[in-house]
């Protein structure tokens, strides 16, 4: 069992010796390293447990550690070495774009259906989901920017609004606009689901 780790920099990277002694001091395993071209490196981490390192908590100290600016990609756990090639080349298709629709720094493959999705929509058929779900709410960056983190909050009004530094009110206030506009009562799973993509595509045109 293995899986991929996609290393993407933000510039040149030409200490690979160095960024592989980091890698297996932090895995505690020697690793596979691989150069695509000086900003995109690819680590083959052998899994021989079912503990796996979530490298949110790490990158930070990495990044110290190398002096440079990069995102990971994590695959899933490959159980079967002749499906490796094949998502290989899949990821390394998809690189180049999906950064582009997300803000994480550690993406895995889980998370990759939005961006993919995102990437995917000719620009036509985005704008016409765009209109049908956001309605006249399209011209409310701020508004649309507000019901996105709330989502992400899981529609938890409280917490939203005190991550937001909001009143409780004012936040209510701007989720009664928004379902004005568009009839869209995010307090439904399908609504949030449909209002957090449109907003997703919204911001990638």
């Amino acid at each position: 069992m293995h899986r991929l780790l996609f290393l993407q920099f933000d510039k040149d990277f030409t200490a690979p010796t160095l960024l592989r002694s980091v890698f297996e001091a932090l895995l505690g395993k020697d690793i596979i390293l691989l150069s695509l071209h000086p900003q995109l490196f690819v680590i083959i981490e052998c899994i021989d447990s079912d503990e796996l390192l979530d490298f949110t908590h790490y990158l930070d100290p990495i990044m110290a550690d190398l002096e440079v600016y990069f995102k990971i990609f994590v695959s899933d756990v490959i159980n079967d070495h002749t499906m490796t090639k094949e998502r290989f080349n899949w990821f390394v298709h998809l690189l180049p774009s999906i950064w582009t629709y997300t803000s994480k720094h550690v993406l895995t493959q889980q998370e990759l259906l939005v961006p993919y999705l995102t990437q995917h929509l000719a620009y036509q058929e985005k704008e016409i989901f765009i209109s049908s779900i956001l309605k006249s709410a399209t011209s409310q960056p701020a508004l649309l920017h507000t019901i996105k983190k709330l989502i992400e909050y899981e529609g938890n009004i409280t917490l939203a609004s005190k991550k937001m530094y909001m009143h409780r009110n004012t936040l209510q206030n701007r989720i009664d606009k928004f379902q004005q506009m568009t009839q869209k009562d995010i307090r439904q799973f399908s609504h949030r689901l449909e209002v957090y993509l449109a907003i997703i595509f919204l911001e990638s045109l």
